[in-house]
């Protein structure tokens, strides 16, 4: 919420929402890894 509230209210651009930014990424690679991991097990 604090990206979109950035972007569109304040017009804020990467350089000030790159800690928010970067969760996300941090958190979307860890999950996508963790379904790939256990989607595999499933083949198996």
């Amino acid at each position: 919420m604090d990206i979109v509230r950035g972007i569109f209210l304040k017009g804020s651009g990467l350089d000030v929402l790159w800690p928010q930014v970067g969760a996300l990424a941090i958190f979307g690679v860890i999950l996508l890894s963790l379904s790939a991991l256990r989607f595999s097990k499933r083949l198996d």
